[in-house]
């Protein structure tokens, strides 16, 4: 699984190689139709290199009339590119985006540091997809509204997740459980916040409970290193399967040790959840956060 910081950096990188690439061919235009242009750029350049060699070899004698001529040089140049209606910053690569300047990131107005909506949100939607929610491309943060659930225990469970992966209190919850009934919109919620933290630039993953019977160990350890992650439709019934018990308690084992949250997500009751899993995973959840 590639992070949503692993894809902006591919990103950034090829859109450098893309700016350099269309400095130089900006640069090849204007000194084609400028030659006189062209020829003040070369004479600064040999003459920035005689200024470089001198201060290496310690020789100041021709130091002075070395930068009274440089001074000329650039003076021409810029009467020249005045004169000219020429772009002063022709030959200087350009940020294709305004908002974070091709970082790839930016700031909200309450100092948290996010994914630039603007020039990644592609890379948002593969780093989605990477993380599980390939499935869930209709859950946008644009269309989710608390309001849709009409009850104010709804955005409690919603304020409380999203302060496990936001937290950086020391001693945090690493294992929360999120128990409500059939149909009442946990999925939805999980899925919104798993994008909230991808959005805040956390590695987080979403996963159903079952789909750890197929996992590589790959996989699994991609799992217990992420910032966030959900594991949904879990039951008692699910872990009575041995390859999906041992995977996911060495999940929460790992995840635990490290203080990294995990949200257990289910329609059974927490006490149920406790009471009929399997021993060691009982263990684990028997403190977990009750959401």
């Amino acid at each position: 699984m590639k992070t949503v910081n692993e894809l902006i950096a591919e990103k950034i990188s090829d859109t450098s190689i893309r700016k350099r690439l269309a400095a130089e061919d900006r640069t090849v235009a204007v000194y084609r139709a400028h030659r006189e242009l062209e020829n003040i750029d070369s004479k600064l350049l040999d003459l920035r290199k005689e200024k470089m060699l001198a201060a290496i070899e310690h020789d100041d004698k021709p130091l002075p009339a070395m930068e009274v001529r440089e001074k000329e040089l650039i003076s021409l140049r810029a009467a020249y590119i005045d004169s000219h209606g020429i772009d002063p910053h022709f030959d200087e690569e350009k940020s294709r985006c305004n908002t974070c300047s091709d970082t790839g990131y930016t700031v909200t107005r309450a100092g948290t540091r996010i994914v630039c909506p603007d020039c990644m949100s592609d890379i948002l939607k593969e780093a989605y997809e990477e993380a599980g929610m390939e499935d869930y491309a209709t859950y946008t943060l644009k269309s989710f509204s608390l309001d849709h659930f009409g009850k104010k225990e709804r955005r409690e469970k919603f304020e409380a997740i999203k302060k496990l992966f936001e937290s950086e209190e020391e001693g945090r919850a690493s294992v929360a459980i999120y128990s409500d009934i059939p149909r009442s919109g946990k999925t939805y919620i999980s899925v919104i916040l798993v994008k909230y933290a991808i959005i805040e630039t956390k590695s987080a993953i979403y996963l159903k409970a079952e789909q750890l019977e197929e996992f590589s160990d790959h996989k699994v350890s991609e799992i217990k290193n992420c910032d966030f992650a959900v594991i949904d439709d879990y039951s008692p019934e699910v872990v009575m399967n041995r390859r999906i018990a041992s995977s996911l308690n060495s999940i929460l084992e790992a995840r635990s040790a490290r203080s990294l949250p995990t949200l257990i997500v289910s329609s059974s009751p927490c006490d149920m959840l406790i009471n009929d899993s399997d021993a060691r995973i009982a263990g684990k959840l028997i403190n977990a956060v009750r959401i």
